[in-house]
């Protein structure tokens, strides 16, 4: 027979398997049909499938997720790995009126062939974990679903039918059986028949479960049981019971019982054994043997936290609403605040008509309506009356009127509708000394709802730092302060990094931190410092330390206080290659502070004659050398005339120039012919004709030489007649050109020739 998954089932299988999916990228869905490979249409679509659960089981590894069709698995189902099986209902609750064929037809139904579980778990202790979820367990004689987990397990059932059991209490069958249920959930199913729905053994579990949302009826022994080991904070919510012998029989610490409906059977809620610490409200508990029963029936009770049972509607008990069998004194039941059918409150040890409560119950004040919404004023209210509304305080549901009932409201007697509570303790800012428990009362708290022990203050403005906007009080809001915590008004950040300088640790992000940085706000990774003044290069005004800014040093890479600029270029010398601008760089110029392009260098002693001292190098200053380019050190000066006989054109002064002078050797003062510089004694020497070693022939010769060189000087204009004759005149009575022993007539030669030779030949003009 071919079966089509509902519409809602098949949206279920997707979510799930979408969830299964994105939980683990290995795991894989495998797909059972009871009738094998489906067709178009059919809720394997073609895929090859397995034809029953066993076998997907066999072949699924752990993680993976098991989808089953519409139909009917005669199968004891065994799981022996983590797993998630999906029935064709998996995601749809099978709360009250859901059993078949209220959930509609298209079931996976397990309906196991002989007296064992439908669903077995094995080996023991189970594996750690697995999902069932939207199946019909037709479980006959034997229990739906059993489980001994370990202790770390987490299993999951839910949305369920399990049903078809109608054994009694001494089968001890049930719907869901496990040692523990730790940390666990069953939730959203639908039990009919069994001794026990849920049955969670005595164990060890490391977390409290919860079963929610499940639907009881036809159980001839109760709805629920836990044992005395399970994790303390067990929740049971929101579950249905009818029509059961029996309902909750609890054992566990902490229980959360809450917003449970029980109509008909034995004790609604049966504590015993360890079951201390429950919290049980919001219950609606009707026409049970007992509404709340505390009993020895399973032996002694190991006292602790009373159980507290408030706001509940009990009534139509047979024997009592709450009934407590432990011995007075010990233990017991807070049962105030609860509706018994009455106004005037319960019967019993109570005044009332309503349902009958036992001595060691504390049932005063009462609701004096059912719950939700009545009031809690069912005893004597007394004088106080804080909200001041005509209702004692005792018998005030709201003794400070503010909306909030006082059993929820953390400021009871102060109105706080808000319920504000800054540090979460339960006490309302309201009525909290200290609401951030910071252990700083309020009145002296800087920071009133947010905790800071130790009132830190930076700014100093009465506000602590926790809760103050401007932290660092510089007119920055903390949330747009690049140093919150460092008044800098004007939010200077030199490298843009969005931590201001103030408290930038590094304000040119150069890497050098600025306690070291020689220039912490222009970036200079290298830490370049040319003048060595720990001021670096990049900031420093005076680079090189001389004392004259950069901006007006005409060297500012090398030092020059006096900034000598020879060549007022611009260039201070010390930095200037060509200090005197002649296009001769310093490096290479004779003379690098005298202009002179052509390198002149007369005496090749490497100093340019621009600036040479001594420019002939023959070791007289210029300033005092008689020919200061031409060397000279004896500084000969035949003249006297100041220029020295090396560069006198004229040595001797005659005024005839050296190259036409033919007698270089004239005394100063003397007489000459301007054709050959010779005086008249030079051109006519008494020894003899000029130029030759032998003597004149006679004195005639000797007198006719005189005569005629005279006669030159006199056309010259050089002397007068009157001295060419006084000339000519000595020369005759000299005895020049006399040969030895041979007089010319005078008979005084000696005195002849001096005479001549003396004034004719020295003659000045």
């Amino acid at each position: 027979m071919r079966k089509t998954i509902h519409t809602l089932g098949l949206a279920a299988f997707a979510v799930m398997l979408s969830l299964a999916q994105a939980s683990s990228a290995a795991a894989a869905t495998l797909v059972v049909d009871d009738d094998g490979a489906g067709a178009s249409g059919d809720c394997d679509a073609g895929a090859v499938a397995y034809t029953t659960i066993n076998a997907a089981i066999a072949a699924a590894t752990a993680g993976d997720t098991i989808e089953v069709c519409p139909g009917t698995y005669a199968e004891n189902v065994v799981i022996n790995k983590s797993l998630t099986l999906l029935g064709a209902k998996a995601g749809v609750p099978a709360g009250p009126g859901a059993s078949m064929p209220g959930r509609g037809t298209d079931e996976s139904i397990i309906a196991p062939p002989s007296a064992t579980a439908g669903i077995q778990y094995t080996p023991s202790p189970h594996v750690p974990s697995s999902v069932v979820d939207g199946f019909t367990i037709d479980a006959g004689n034997a229990t739906g679903i059993n489980a001994n987990p370990n202790a770390s397990a987490t299993y999951v059932w839910k949305n369920n039918i399990v049903m078809g059991n109608a054994n009694a209490c001494n089968g001890v069958h049930s719907a869901f059986k496990s040692n523990r249920l730790p940390g666990g959930e069953i939730s959203g199913n639908h039990m009919e028949g069994f001794g026990w729905g849920i049955n969670v053994q005595s164990g060890s579990g490391a977390l409290p479960g919860t079963i929610t949302d499940n639907y009881f009826t036809g159980q001839t022994c109760g709805s629920i049981i836990l044992g005395t080991g399970n994790a303390p904070g067990f929740i049971i919510n929101n579950n249905a019971v009818e029509s059961s012998a029996g309902s909750m029989v609890l054992g566990s610490l902490d229980l959360h019982v809450t917003n449970n409906t029980i109509d008909g059977g034995g004790s609604a809620i049966f504590l015993h054994s360890t079951a201390t610490g429950a919290t049980i409200t919001g219950n609606d508990l009707t026409s049970t043997s007992n509404g709340v029963r505390q009993s020895l029936a399973f032996g002694p009770y190991t006292y602790g936290t009373p159980n507290e049972v408030h706001y509940n509607n009990i009534v139509g008990s047979t024997f009592y609403g709450a009934n407590n069998e432990v011995p007075a004194g010990n233990q017991d039941i807070l049962a105030t605040c609860n509706w018994w059918g009455s106004a005037d409150g319960p019967s019993g040890v109570g005044s009332g008509s309503g349902t009958a409560v036992t001595a060691g119950v504390q049932y005063e004040p009462w609701l004096v309506a059912p719950a939700p919404g009545g009031a809690c004023t069912g005893m004597a209210c007394g004088s106080v009356d804080t909200d001041n509304d005509g209702t004692g305080d005792l018998c005030d549901t709201d003794d400070d009127n503010d909306g909030v009932l006082d059993i929820d409201d953390n400021c009871p007697l102060v109105a706080n509708a808000d319920q504000a509570d800054a540090d979460g303790d339960g006490d309302g800012d309201v009525c909290d000394a200290d609401d951030d428990d910071d252990g700083v009362l309020d009145v002296d708290d800087n920071c009133q709802f947010s905790a800071n022990p130790l009132q830190e203050d930076s700014d100093g403005d009465g506000l602590g730092d926790v809760c103050d906007d401007d932290v660092d009080g510089d007119g920055v809001d903390n949330s747009l302060d690049n140093c919150p915590t460092d008044a800098n008004p004007v939010q200077v950040d030199t490298d843009s990094d969005g931590m201001g300088d103030a408290c930038d640790p590094d304000d040119d992000n150069d890497g050098v931190l600025d306690g070291a940085d020689n220039c912490p706000t222009d970036p200079n990774a290298g830490q370049e410092d040319m003048d060595g003044d720990s001021i670096g290069d990049v900031c420093d005004s005076d680079l090189d330390g001389d004392g004259v800014d950069n901006d007006t040093d005409n060297c500012p890479l090398v030092a020059n206080a006096d900034q000598n600029d020879n060549d007022l270029d611009g260039f201070g010398d010390v930095c200037d290659d060509d200090d005197d601008d002649d296009g001769v760089l310093d490096a290479n110029d004779n003379c690098p502070f005298i202009a002179n392009a052509d390198q002149s260098d007369a005496d090749g002693d490497g100093a340019g004659d621009a600036c040479d001292g001594d420019l002939d190098g023959d070791g007289v200053p210029n300033e005092v050398d008689n020919c200061p380019v031409t060397a000279n050190a004896d500084q000969a000066d035949t003249d006297g005339d100041g220029v020295g006989d090396s560069c006198d054109a004229d040595v001797d002064g005659d005024g005839v120039p050296n190259a036409s002078d033919q007698c270089p050797g004239t005394d100063s003062g003397a007489v000459v012919d301007p054709n050959n510089g010779c005086s008249v004694d030079q051109l006519c020497p008494c020894e003899g004709p000029r130029g030759t070693t032998r003597p004149w022939r006679n004195h005639g010769k000797y007198v006719s030489c005189v005569a005629r060189a005279t006669n030159r000087l006199r056309h010259a204009g050089l002397i007068t007649w009157q001295e060419q004759g006084d000339i000519v005149s000595e020369a005759a009575e000299s005895d020049c050109g006399d040969r030895p022993g041979q007089g010319h007539g005078h008979g005084h030669h000696g005195s002849h020739h001096g005479h001549h030779h003396g004034p004719h030949c020295g003659y000045h003009h």
